[in-house]
């Protein structure tokens, strides 16, 4: 059960980084598109 938990909790922090990379790529792009 723990390692399930663990991986569980592996696989939510992966997915939040890849979502504020994402964001992250955006607004720097926005930013490039409107200088």
């Amino acid at each position: 059960m723990p390692l399930t938990l663990h991986a569980g909790e592996h696989a939510r922090v992966c997915v939040f980084v890849f979502f504020l990379c994402v964001l992250l790529v955006s607004v720097v792009l926005s930013k490039c598109v409107v200088l």
